[in-house]
This record gives C-alpha cells, structure tokens and sequence, in this order.
C-alpha cells in the first residue's frame, strides 16, 4: 500500500511539472506575441469546419465527395458529374457518358443506424447528333434520405447547351417527394404527413480562361408548395440564388460562392 502512494506522490509531481512548464510556454507565446497569430489560425480552421443546416431536398443535392471536400461550393467550377444538382450548365463539361453512385450516413455515430443519404446520377452528351442537339449533354438521377421517421426523394431530368465556346446554359426538372411521421415522447405515431411537387432549377457557366469560370444558378425558380394535404397552410420553398467563381489547374482546384436564400415561404 505503501508503495503505491509513493507511485502516485511521484505521478503527482510529474503533473505538476508539466502543467507549470505548459503554463510558462503559454504565457511566453503570449509575451512574443505569436499566441494571438495561432489563435487566429485556429478561429480560421474551427470556421472551415462548420457545416450550415440544409432546407428540405438540399441535402441530397449537395452529394459527391468532391462537393463535400470543397465545402460544398462548386457553382463555379462545376465541372463533373456533381454539377447537375447545382449548377446543371456544368454537365457540358462531361465529353463522354458518365456514372455516378454515392452513399453517406447522415449522423454517423448514433446507434441508430437507419439515417443515410444516396444519388444515383447519369448524363449522356449527343455529340454523335447532327444539327444543335450535338451541342447538349442529358442527364437524369434519383437521390434518397433515409431517417427512421422522415424520408425525402427527388428524381430530376437535367439537360444542358452549349451556346458557344465560353457560355453554356442548363435546367433540372426534379419531382420532389417527403413523408414524415409525427411522434410523441414515448414514439407513439401520432400523424403521417407527405407531399409531392415538381421544381425547376436553372443555371448558367461562362468560362472566362483556362483556368477561371463563373457560375449562376437559380435553384426552385417555381417555388414548389411542398406542404402535406392536412396542413392548415401552404408551405413554398424558396428560391435559391448562387453564384460561384472557380479555378482550376493541373495541380488544384478551389471554388468561392455566394448564395442567398430566405426562409420557407408561409401562406
């Protein structure tokens, strides 16, 4: 017994060592003034790290891990597969035919794990065809959100032109479609609740070099009323404005984008 004090007094000094040795850093950095430069550095990097809340439908939009990495700016440079549900003018870029599958837990973690998101995406160009249907790219795809008491789908028809070498313009047709349950404290159903609707998005890329393109796209032109049958009032989702700047070279890539988007619309 007696050795295991000894064993503990001599952890105890160790720590005590250590935490004023920490302290006299800490306090030194701050005397030299690279305490505030670090802090800033990480205030900077906790800022990349927020992720902002999605309205219904946009977190299924936003997939690919591309999209992700990027932080979720892509109007711009939308140069692959993933543009399609952003900025569908950029589906131009594709020449060939092209495939796109992803699947993500929403909340990984939870022990429940019925709580995930997925796109099946493909565009087709008809560069084969004569006359200005050589001068398009179609697309179509089907994406999902699972949870245990709430699911969204959309499918979307999207479609592409290549006005001339620098601007290229594109529309989605989705169908959209939610279900929810409405359940009390003990998990008792106490309502179901759905509705169907169909949006239309728009969009626009203009290639200013190489290595620079801008990006405008205009998200549920229509406003679709995605408010279920029993509800007491109509529910529109707003239109969502972005536009983007984005640069790409052989060894990176980087986008900027500025959105706007009020909050959904009550009547």
């Amino acid at each position: 017994m007696s050795k295991y004090k000894e064993i503990r007094k001599l952890i105890d000094r160790i720590k005590n060592v250590f935490y004023t040795l920490c302290l006299r850093v800490f306090v030194a950095e701050i005397l030299k003034g690279a305490f505030m430069k670090k802090a800033v550095l990480c205030f900077i990097f906790i800022l990349l790290l927020i992720r902002p809340g999605h309205p219904a439908f946009q977190e299924i939009e936003q997939a690919g891990a591309r999209v992700i990495g990027l932080g979720y700016a892509f109007t711009g440079l939308a140069d692959d597969i993933n543009a399609m549900l952003i900025n569908p003018a950029g589906i131009m870029n594709l020449s060939s035919f092209t495939f796109s599958l992803s699947s993500a837990a929403l909340y990984p973690g939870l022990d429940n794990a019925n709580n995930f998101k997925g796109n099946i995406q493909a565009v087709y160009p008809l560069k084969s065809l004569p006359s200005f249907l050589s001068r398009m790219n179609l697309g179509a795809g089907f994406g999902f959100l699972y949870t245990e008491y709430y699911k969204e789908n959309l499918v979307h028809l999207s479609a592409a032109y290549r006005i001339n070498e620098r601007v290229s313009t594109g529309l989605n047709l989705k169908l959209l479609a939610w279900s929810g349950q409405v359940v009390s404290l003990f998990k008792e159903t106490k309502g179901d609740y759905s509705a169907t609707a169909l949006s239309l998005d728009l969009g626009l890329q203009y290639t200013i070099s190489d290595f620079l393109k801008f990006g405008m796209s205009f998200q549920d032109v229509n406003q679709p009323d995605i408010s279920s049958s029993s509800s007491p009032s109509r529910e529109k989702m707003p239109v969502d404005y972005r536009f983007g700047l984005g640069f790409k070279s052989s060894k990176m890539a980087f986008d900027v984008d500025l959105g706007y988007c009020e909050d959904l619309l009550t009547e």
